[in-house]
């Protein structure tokens, strides 16, 4: 139905120019904290910091905008278009800016390095976060309705976002790369401000007499919000807290079902503001100007409408390890949708309850906008810091649906409802408490197995371990297999003749180099490769970088690699590996080793472009070398082969060096007749097994440029290239295949 008078031309125009705004915002948060990520480190204090970075920098903005929007006769569209155009300038100037910075703050701090992120974005994110208190200024004194503007604006904003978040993933970041993503989302908030000031200049020609031509209940009395403020910023934090804490305990459990891929969050997201959207649209439509004849009322839909969040937030982690094993865990994205619905209905309404509709709308919004982001950040620090390291996926989700209650209970007390109303309310609650503390054990039983698994679950089958901690879910089954993040990351085995692991791989490097002495494990996992490298009979030392200790934690407990803990000469790091190479240029190794995640995991570009492979160059000692696994990536094949001048694949590897690298076949066999883990030989060559073993790696050392794909052998770098040409070179800006939707 198309706008019939100036207000609702005005409306219209307003809500295209918001919507149009909410795309380019979404491509910059995801594009620079990926950025950030590249430059600070992908471990979670650094995303935890960077994240909470970009939302304040936005709640200041709220402020900003709320103040501007007090004063009388202030050109809220020129403003608006100005910001626009202002931080689409900045897109375009921003990826080599963070760059920059990033490599004269290599050694901060984690909170240095928070600060140091903040002040990156705040520009841009000020100007971002001012728009939505400008925009509801304007719109209140068209409608005189707090609820109505903040739910439209609220929805067609946060469309945009989520139309964003599913084209960058489907097509923007594949195509374009982060620089030609940015570059769109530049030309767009351009163009937005351009529009925006056009229609503001237009606007100064209508008459203000043709304002209100349209409704003539403009001129009614002005009406009280019944609600205190600051009741009204107390629930907006309360909000934002329940809202992102919940989104990060099911980015936990999407990132699991989706095996880490890199398409998970964008989804996750995309689906969560969708829900967000479609629940502001909903109370804006409903948002009567008379709040206080049906306050009453408002207040139990308000505590109806948290409750409701609260049951569907905890509900959703179990039903998707369901989803799992049925269908494809894409489905499980309606669920977000729909549980998140209830969470974009709380911000208009608690607008409209406690916020009048005059000329300290916009001030207001900007308060409540803030104290909302206040309490996002709150619920991201407090979930990703505390409830996920310490509760895990379960007892997160319970505690959280647990202190939603309280919040919705306490609002429906207040909503006024009988003595005999709220005992019933008291005891459901109650009985509603026990029942999901007592039954949480039965509840999410089996969740992190039916999400790895999937189809092939079983109602019998449990892991062995499980470790959930801040960095992440690691679980082993009862063969010793480890699955990080949701896909196979290795296995508890050092044997080399019995080899169920391909840990031929590290026992082969000394056919690559004649004398292996000082070793970098970027890394740990389970531990075996680290095992086997670190009883390297010429081994002197070995610096092990790992980003989440829960593998440490592994490796102290199963036999096999138990004794890395004394080892002295084992140095383990927690930290994010591409971060600590950059932060210590003057360490040189050997050998430096990376069995590296699948190519099209999340963040997996990090460890795989050519950027990283040029970083590694600079921290090998004359003759040294780098192995690395390409899980049989052609572009990856192709990167590695042609930034180094020498090299070539053996089994899934890449073997590379500025030197020359000759394969002695002789001293590997040397090597593994003095190799002895934790007192016990390698290779016996007493045992006819053992020696038949060592002749089959020999042997496999001397297939060179087989036909077709072969699991073992070596490929030389001339085959290499040639072959994989076609598949083009892994960088930073296009990140390999990350973005392929699987």
């Amino acid at each position: 139905m198309l706008p019939r008078t100036e207000n609702d031309r005005r409306t219209f125009a307003l809500c295209l120019v918001f919507l149009a705004s909410g795309f380019p915002a979404l491509i910059y948060q995801l594009v620079w904290q990926r950025s950030l990520f590249a430059i600070y480190g992908v471990n979670i204090e650094s995303i935890t910091i960077v994240v909470a970075a970009f939302m304040l920098g936005l709640g200041l903005g709220s402020l900003a905008g709320g103040a501007l929007s007090k004063k009388a006769g202030l050109p809220y569209l020129l403003i608006f278009g100005l910001a626009e155009i202002s931080a689409g300038l900045f897109g375009l100037v921003s990826l080599k800016l963070f760059s920059w910075v990033g490599d004269l703050t290599l050694g901060a701090g984690v909170w240095t390095t928070g600060m140091i992120s903040f002040c990156l974005v705040l520009f841009p994110t000020v100007l971002m976060g001012a728009t939505l208190p400008l925009l509801v200024a304007f719109l209140v004194k068209v409608s005189k309705n707090v609820g109505r503007s903040v739910g439209i604006l609220y929805f067609v904003n946060t469309v945009g976002s989520a139309i964003a978040c599913f084209v960058t993933a489907f097509f923007l970041m594949r195509l374009l790369g982060m620089r030609g993503t940015i570059l769109l989302a530049s030309l767009i908030d351009v163009v937005v401000g351009i529009g925006a000031i056009a229609y503001h200049l237009r606007l100064r020609n209508v008459a203000s007499s043709d304002e209100a031509e349209s409704d003539p209940d403009n001129h009614a009395p002005e009406t009280v919000a019944p609600l205190s403020f600051r009741l009204g910023l107390v629930l907006s934090a309360a909000a934002g807290f329940i809202a992102l804490s919940y989104e990060i305990v099911w980015a936990r459990v999407f990132s699991l079902a989706s095996e880490g891929a890199a398409t998970a969050f964008p989804f996750l997201l995309g689906s969560y503001l969708l829900g967000i959207a479609g629940g502001s649209a909903y109370v804006g439509r409903h948002c009567e100007r008379d709040v206080s004849a049906k306050f009453q009322s408002y207040l139990r839909t308000l505590a109806l409408f948290v409750l409701a969040v609260n049951v569907a937030g905890y509900a959703l982690v179990p039903l998707l390890g369901q989803v799992t094993r049925f269908s494809d865990y894409h489905f499980g994205y309606i669920l977000v949708a729909l549980a998140a619905g209830g969470l974009g209905a709380i911000f208009p309404l608690v607008s409209h309850l406690c916020v009048s509709p005059n000329s300290k709308a916009g001030q207001k919004i900007g308060y409540l906008y803030m104290a909302n982001i206040l309490g996002s950040t709150l619920g991201t620090l407090l979930t990703g810091f505390v409830l996920l390291d310490v509760a895990g996926l379960g007892w997160s989700s319970t505690l959280l649906c647990l202190s939603g209650g309280l919040v919705g209970l306490a609002l429906l007390h207040a909503s006024g409802i009988n003595q005999r109303q709220w005992l019933l309310s008291l005891s459901g609650a109650g009985i509603f408490s026990i029942a999901i503390v007592t039954s949480q054990g039965f509840v999410f039983d089996g969740l992190s197995e039916m999400l790895i698994l999937k189809r092939d679950y079983t109602s019998s089958f449990r892991f062995a371990d499980i470790v959930e901690n801040k960095s992440g879910h690691i679980a082993v089954d009862n063969e010793g297999k480890v699955y990080g993040g949701g896909k196979y990351d290795g296995k508890f085995n050092t044997d080399l003749v019995v080899d169920t692991n391909m840990i031929v791989r590290p026992f082969s490097l000394s056919a690559f180099h004649p004398k292996i002495e000082h070793i970098l494990v970027i890394g740990v996992a389970t531990g075996a490769w680290t095992q086997v490298l670190a009883h390297h009979p010429q081994a002197k030392s070995l610096t092990a970088v790992e980003i989440n200790d829960g593998y440490l934690q592994l490796t102290r407990k199963y036999e096999v690699t138990k004794s890395l803990a004394d080892n002295p000469k084992v140095k383990f790091i927690i930290d994010d590996g591409r971060r600590w190479l950059r932060r210590n240029p003057d360490k040189k190794f050997d050998l430096i080793v990376v069995n590296s995640t699948y190519n099209w995991r999340g963040m997996a570009t990090q460890l795989l472009s050519k950027e990283f492979l040029e970083l590694i160059r600079e921290h090998l000692n004359p003759g040294g070398i780098y192995f690395y696994n390409t899980t049989r990536a052609q572009a990856v094949l192709q990167t590695g082969a042609t930034t180094f001048p020498y090299g070539f694949r053996f089994i899934n590897h890449l073997v590379l060096s500025d030197s020359e690298i000759k394969i002695d076949t002789d001293h590997l066999r040397s090597i593994l007749l003095q190799y002895e883990i934790d007192g016990k030989k390698v290779i016996d060559p007493g045992k006819a097994e053992d020696s038949a073993r060592l002749y089959e790696i020999i042997d496999q050392l001397g297939q060179v440029d087989l036909p077709g794909p072969n699991k073992y052998g070596v490929e030389t770098r001339a085959h290499l290239i040639e072959r994989t040409a076609p598949a083009g070179i892994v960088t930073d800006d296009n990140m390999g295949t990350e973005w392929i939707v699987r």
